[in-house]
């Protein structure tokens, strides 16, 4: 915009750029005088509601009339000079202040003490007019005070504020506030006051005295673990000379806690007011003979193999979304903090660990050289290293600080220190993959062929606990000693599906007691419960806690559901409450399957296709074709962007592909059997997702209906053809929300309430006054006008059908999202389908269905469509929250 206008301001130099906007130095032709324009995207007022708080708030801070406070000038709207009509940018006109900023100023020091007290001061007055008209800045960070050239200070940004009566402004969907600078409730994405911006003028304090923030790394999940969990180092112990009631303010202004720190900004000025700093005293360093050091920050080096260096540290993206929860809390007020890692990685995890202490988790990575590797990642300091290794694994336990792991590999048992040298072989086993364990006092406890064994350090030998033929089961798996050292538990795995849980003496091997529900990986915590993955050894299943009572050895109440589609092997908990988990799995490890229609009389026909991934199936109303996705199972992409729509004709069974290049997405019918609505994820990684609509025989050119940039998923239109239902927003981080299109007018319903919540597959009932859709495996009915309030249905389950007589079924994830007949998976099961069904729908009628089955012979245990969690991990603090 150099060199260009914007309304009657002539822009002349750029001053800087955030993520609110671009700074402009400009000349207000009207007043003949030098302002300073912030121009924000255009997306910032993306709605009325956007505009009208805007507005609303920026005329607020622009009454604020106080000489610490940059003066705003205008606030307005306009097209920029030689931009295209529609092209218009808010922005706000302010003072122009000749200086720098003060995080410019840091970088060339620590502040002389009178110096940072007197800044503070005027910062904390700036904030004392602006609460005092309900007005909270949520962003006081160093970049945004701006020092004279007699040194005076001056706080920006009021314009992008938030009065306390109204709604949050949001950042392109993230929470106000730099990281660093954050209050501990504000990282948790809680309602904030003006306590919110006193923690962030001491953290500015703390900066000019120390010349370093209170809370660094190199990364941003390690800034918000600081900031929730650790305490700043003393500022006594950073510089000399600093008085005591200097650190006071400083560690008053810090406390986590809202109401143990400053109530209000007069309270913080008459301290700082009342300070006795020498002009230019504490200057310097403490000396190193008295540092304290609180944590050990490990460097970087280990990093050997190019991929770790070139693709996984480079390529860790940090998608993290300060939200209230992703699991069902009771208590609503407690928030918890969650944040997504998106891992580059070759091929995937295998396994992971977090140490019990919270400190470190572990990560087992198939590398592309000869071996693979652990990745050891550290919350305090945001940094990884590597720990080779000469096996393939497939579980790795952490030591209780995270210094030593215990490997699992298909012959045995390794040791292995988490920041030097190689793995030791402890001993070999029967049995492939053993699971291994700590117990509290650091021997080991491990299973073999059905039997548990125990290794303490001062005997060279196991000895075993619990011998198979005094079990009568098929298998132990996943031990582990209680807090109490005297019991050992263990998942029994019997010939069929059921799983128990079983308690032994560790002394005698006598069994205890057992329980009638059992799940793999299960680990007792110390807010009294036990998390586990219910479903099968090989597939991904539902994420439980169970509350458990340590001294009666019992089940305490009903499971608690967390999370669906966690792999076991990919799962941990800390003592102090942060859960790790991965969804899904690879792409490349399904079964091929063929179509087949199933008559409910028993009459099987194999169509005329060749094996693929089919899914998504949904028969036209007139029974004649289907329209189904395949996926290219050979595709090292993420599923959701590795498969293609198309239509199927059951009569002359002849196949027509609708999208190209892996472009593909769900799809419905849309007017009848004729045409084909589809989401198309051709331009999917520049953040377009669009749904179009084709004719049903392949002619023809598609017609764009909408599109969206936060991905759309399972669509489903309405029998009128008038409206269509769908998911947006993305899995991997649990927050999906729901809405009704009209597609004559194209006027677009928000049905949920924007709270974080994985939801979908939603389907209109048949006569299209009500929308059934999922959250979790709970399923949820509201009206389609947005009315009312969502009801919840009895039951639980991963997809849900409408059944034309009673309502709404639940089936599993096997089977088609909606079979209007009502055929369920009792009544499927009774036709004996030739294999495993992974998807299908009725023809009309409801005595017929189509059905996709694995091949008989094929990797079924694996088939999981993961799309957007596939090489995610999920981090979530103060899960145990969510118990309560």
């Amino acid at each position: 915009m150099l060199g260009t206008s914007l309304s009657h301001y002539e822009i002349t130099a750029e001053l800087g750029r955030g993520g609110m906007g671009i700074v402009y130095k400009a000349r207000d032709t009207k007043l003949d005088r030098t302002v300073a324009i912030k121009v924000l995207p255009a997306a910032a007022l993306a709605s009325q509601d956007d505009r009208a708080r805007f507005y609303r708030e920026a005329k607020a801070a622009a009454a604020l009339n106080h000489p610490n406070i940059a003066q705003i000038y205008q606030i307005d709207e306009a097209v920029p000079e030689g931009s295209p009509g529609d092209d218009v940018r808010p922005y706000i006109a302010m003072e122009f202040i000749e200086g720098g900023t003060l995080e410019d100023r840091i970088k060339s020091g620590p502040l002389k003490l009178d110096e940072a007290v007197r800044i503070a001061t005027q910062v904390a007055e700036a904030l004392k007019a602006a609460h005092a008209k309900q007005i909270v800045h949520r962003d006081i960070k160093s970049a945004n005070i701006m020092l004279t050239a007699d040194g005076q200070a001056k706080v920006l940004d009021f314009g992008l504020a938030q009065t306390s009566h109204s709604t949050k402004l949001t950042r392109m969907g993230s929470t106000l506030g730099t990281v660093a600078y954050m209050s501990p409730e504000q990282a948790r994405g809680e309602e904030v006051d003006g306590r919110t911006d006193l923690y962030s003028l001491g953290t500015v304090l703390y900066e000019m005295i120390a010349g370093k923030l209170p809370f660094g790394g190199e990364y941003e999940q390690a800034v918000v673990y600081s900031i929730l969990n650790a305490d700043p180092e003393p500022l006594t112990a950073l510089r000399t000379g600093v008085p005591m009631e200097l650190e006071s303010v400083v560690t008053k202004a810090l406390r986590k806690n809202p109401a143990l720190r400053y109530q209000s900004s007069a309270d913080m000025v008459a301290d700082l007011a009342a300070l006795k700093v020498a002009s230019g005293s504490g200057h310097g360093p403490v000396p190193a003979s008295s540092t304290r050091t609180l944590v050990a920050a490990p460097g970087k080096s280990g990093l050997s193999l190019p991929f770790v260096v070139g693709a996984f540290m480079a390529g860790v993206l940090l998608t993290w979304a300060l939200f209230a929860v992703v699991l069902e809390t009771p208590d609503k007020s407690k928030a918890i903090y969650r944040f997504d890692m998106a891992l580059e990685i070759p091929d995937g995890l295998e396994g992971i660990d977090i140490s019990p202490d919270g400190s470190t988790l572990a990560m087992w990575v198939n590398s592309e050289g000869p071996n693979d590797i652990v990745l050891i990642y550290d919350f305090p300091t945001g940094q990884y290293r590597e720990v080779p290794s000469s096996e393939a694994a497939d579980v790795i336990e952490l030591s209780q600080d995270g210094s030593s792991m215990l490997i699992t590999t298909a012959i045995g048992v390794q040791r292995a220190s988490t920041r030097v040298g190689a793995p030791i072989n402890l001993f070999y086993t029967n049995e492939g993959t053993p699971r291994a364990n700590w117990s509290p006092e650091g021997a080991l406890v491990y299973e073999d062929s059905g039997s548990i064994f125990i290794k303490r350090a001062e005997s060279s030998e196991p000895y075993p606990v619990i011998l198979s033929d005094t079990t009568r089961v098929g298998d132990l798996d996943w031990p582990s000693i209680l807090p109490d050292g005297k019991t050992v538990m263990a998942v029994i795995e019997y010939d069929g599906e059921r799983r128990d849980l079983g308690f032994w003496d560790i002394e005698t091997g006598k069994e205890r007691t057992r329980i009638e529900q059992g799940g793999y990986r299960p680990q007792y915590v110390p807010s009294g419960h036990i998390f586990m993955v219910l479903g099968s050894a090989t597939a991904p299943g539902d994420l439980v806690a169970m509350p458990f009572d340590l001294d009666k050895l019992e089940q305490r109440g009903p499971l608690i559901p967390l999370e669906t589609g966690v792999s076991a092997e990919k799962m941990a908990v800390s003592d102090n409450g942060t859960l790790v988990y991965q969804k899904g799995g690879v792409v490349g490890t399904f079964d091929q399957r063929m179509l087949y229609l199933i008559s409910m009389s028993g009459a099987t026909e194999q169509l005329d296709f060749e094996p693929a991934l089919y899914g998504d199936i949904k028969v036209s109303p007139d029974g004649s074709k289907a329209i189904l996705t395949i996926v290219d199972g050979e595709s090292t992409a993420r599923i959701g962007d590795a498969m293609d729509t198309f239509v199927i004709d059951l009569e002359t069974q002849r196949q027509i592909r609708l999208t190209e290049g892996l472009s593909g997405g769900s799809g419905d019918w849309y007017a009848g059997s004729d045409s084909v609505i589809y989401v198309d994820n051709a331009n999917r990684s520049r953040g377009e997702i669009r749904v179009r609509v084709r004719a049903a025989n392949g002619s023809g050119v598609s017609r764009e209906l909408f599109q969206s940039n936060t991905g759309i998923h399972d669509v489903d239109v309405s029998q009128d053809g008038l409206r269509v239902v769908y998911t947006t927003g993305q899995f991997s981080n649990g927050n999906t929300q729901l809405e009704v299109r009209n597609l004559v007018t194209g006027e677009v319903l928000q049905l949920s309430d924007g709270s974080p919540a994985q939801r979908s597959s939603p389907v209109f009932s048949p006569d299209g006054s009500q929308i059934f859709y999922m959250e979790g495996t709970r399923g949820w009915t509201r009206s389609v006008d947005g009315t009312g309030v969502p009801t919840v249905s009895p039951g639980n389950g991963q997809t849900p059908v409408w059944e034309a007589q009673s309502g709404i079924k639940f089936s599993s994830a096997r089977l088609a999202r909606r079979i209007w007949q009502g055929i369920d998976s009792d009544e499927l099961n009774a036709v004996n389908a030739p294999g495993i069904v992974r998807a299908m729908d009725a023809l009309p009628g409801g005595n017929t269905l189509l059905v996709a089955v694995g091949v008989p012979g094929g990797d079924e245990g694996d088939d999981t469509m993961p799309g957007d969690s596939l090489r995610t991990l999920s981090v979530v603090m103060n899960v145990f929250e969510a118990l309560k």
